[in-house]
């Protein structure tokens, strides 16, 4: 993976649609190691919210959970606006989970781009 790049993986994109919880996994090697992102769909409401727990490996406590929440909403002809919450993070954690954030956004941009 390259440096901005970001792995997720999951039991199914399917059941995560489905509403049936399932785990997340992720790690991002732009920190110069590949730390652990780990949680668990909370709730899944396509096409409109998603809601997962998140907890990072390198944290000075590994063990705290975070929450996010993905909202899509309609924004006029072939245009969704998405906004990423993300509460209950370490204050020490929020200036690099914004630029991460806003990285994998602009990723996403990207890659819906090149699919037309």
């Amino acid at each position: 993976m390259g440096a901005r790049e970001t792995a997720v993986n999951a039991t199914s994109l399917a059941r995560r649609w489905t509403g049936v919880p399932s785990k997340l996994s992720a790690q991002n090697e732009q920190c110069g190691h590949p730390p652990s992102h780990t949680g668990q769909f909370i709730e899944l409401d396509r096409p409109r919210r998603l809601r997962f727990s998140w907890s990072c490996s390198d944290w000075p406590d590994p063990s705290v959970q975070s929450e996010v929440t993905v909202t899509l909403e309609d924004h006029g002809a072939d245009e969704t606006l998405m906004t990423i919450e993300h509460e209950q993070l370490p204050p020490e954690q929020a200036d690099t989970h914004q630029r991460g954030w806003g990285a994998i956004a602009v990723q996403l941009g990207e890659a819906l781009r090149a699919r037309g």
